[in-house]
């Protein structure tokens, strides 16, 4: 009788054993679908564009320009992008992937949500339902955002970059070794750019591209950035172009192309 009781005993133990771990790991799983869930805050690029020759633009330009986005606030031209849907639609081919090395899509961006550390990979990040406002730094830019819950519910954190600055101080870029310059782009419109030349950026190699890198007064620039290399660098926060030092200056030639895992020469999405 002692013995049935026994291996009654080692058969329910057992039974629990087994079941624990599977138990356990859809409570995880659970857990981690809720967090998912909970990503009530995103990121909010807000381009201006005070040097951008609006008047001067062609029919077709302004078409495709109001396409993309961009509109006309307080006399300045101004574009709205969220940093999901960039990153999102980063599609790589396999003739531009850059693939024996590791970059930042690795890892995602840190957002620092009221000094706690959270990791994205398209600025997208979680609030604690309790807060009406935030404070929002991301690492890559420098400055503290605060940030108010909207009436859905969601916390949109605007940061504004002057793209005429971006594109003006990508424009001269050389790459040098000592007082040699290793290369200097060709000026301004100049030049039509084929798959595999040598770039100083890739922000012109968007789905409107005409395959010229302009001067920041171009309409045409603006097309041409929008869903290059250099925007997905930006909307990833590894590109410091609206800094003092531009990345293709202080790191090497389009570099948020490697960064994305892109080839840094030019091509084509």
């Amino acid at each position: 009788m002692k013995n049935n009781k026994f291996l009654y005993l080692v058969i329910i133990l057992t039974v629990l054993f087994l079941c624990f771990p599977n138990n356990m790991q859809m409570t995880s799983a659970t857990f981690s679908n809720n967090i998912n869930h909970e990503l009530n805050g995103e990121i909010i690029i807000k381009y201006s564009a005070p040097d951008m020759d609006w008047k001067n633009a062609t029919e077709h330009q302004k078409q495709i320009l109001t396409k993309i986005g961009w509109e006309i606030e307080n006399d300045i031209p101004v574009l709205y992008r969220k940093t999901s849907d960039i990153l999102r639609n980063n599609n790589h081919n396999h003739n531009s992937l850059n693939t024996p090395t590791i970059h930042h899509e690795k890892h995602g961006m840190k957002i620092s949500v009221n000094n706690k550390i959270q990791q994205s990979f398209d600025g997208k990040f979680h609030v604690d339902e309790k807060h009406s406002q935030v404070f929002i730094e991301i690492d890559g830019f420098n400055n503290k955002v605060q940030v108010q819950k909207n009436s859905e519910g969601i916390f949109q954190a605007i940061i504004e970059l002057n793209l005429s600055e971006i594109i003006d101080s990508m424009s001269y870029a050389s790459y040098n070794v000592g007082a040699v310059p290793l290369f200097s782009p060709p000026p301004h419109g100049t030049y039509k750019y084929q798959v595999g030349d040598q770039v100083h950026c890739n922000r012109f190699n968007g789905p409107y591209t005409d395959h010229y890198h302009y001067a920041k007064t171009h309409p045409q620039a603006y097309i041409n950035f929008y869903m290059s290399d250099c925007e997905h660098g930006v909307a990833a926060f590894i590109c410091n172009s609206y800094g003092n030092d531009p990345c293709n200056r202080d790191k090497q030639l389009a570099y948020c192309s490697l960064m994305i895992y892109h080839i840094t020469r030019y091509h084509l999405h």
